[in-house]
């Protein structure tokens, strides 16, 4: 039984981290695309076209990866019309693809706030130095999944503390190890001194 709570905890470590950067890279190809399809004649820019196409089909595989299967069609049959040079359908589809693709970013990040919010009453646990370094020891190491996997092991602390993981977390997603490492070294400090 022990087994299973663990490998559960890791499939939803592994789902939070997925998501994270699939919401990340979401957010790069909605922009691109959107940039792309509002410049005036892009469509006969064969540049323009083909990074539309590179943004589309970039983001299609990580859409079925996460089981937005309606979407990925949306995004393969956009990039095919592409290649088709059917441009006629891609002005008229992109902006209904865009408002879902968006409105799946808006769902996660949601899903995310509701799953890392604190309570502004809650407080440290008496571990929260003995995590921090395992997490400082992480950063030290480059190991991004080792720190977002501890990051996700503390359910309760401090709205102060929620925030110096999140920022860890965001440093640790941009491979940014030494910042991170110090942001948590720097806290450490500020939880002794108190």
């Amino acid at each position: 039984m022990e087994k299973e709570e663990s490998r559960g905890s890791t499939i939803n470590n592994t789902n939070t981290l997925l998501m994270e950067s699939f919401s990340r890279d979401a957010k790069r190809a909605a922009t691109l695309i959107d940039e792309l399809s509002s410049k005036e004649g892009w469509q006969e820019n064969e540049d323009d076209v083909r990074k539309f196409t590179i943004a589309v089909h970039g983001i299609k595989s990580p859409l079925k990866n996460v089981g937005e299967l309606q979407l990925f069609e949306s995004a393969r049959t956009l990039e095919q019309a592409c290649r088709d040079n059917r441009i006629d359908y891609v002005t008229s589809s992109t902006p209904s693809f865009l408002d879902g693709l968006r409105a799946l970013i808006t769902r996660i990040e949601s899903e995310q706030s509701r799953n890392t919010a604190s309570d502004d009453s809650a407080e440290d646990g008496p571990d929260i130095v003995e995590k921090l370094l395992a997490i400082g020891e992480q950063c030290a190491d480059y190991n991004r999944r080792g720190v977002i996997n501890l990051i996700a092991e503390i359910d309760i602390c401090s709205a102060e503390t929620r925030a110096v993981l999140n920022k860890v977390k965001e440093l640790a997603m941009q491979s940014d190890f030494e910042d991170a490492e110090s942001a948590v070294a720097e806290y450490i400090s500020k939880l002794k001194s108190q």
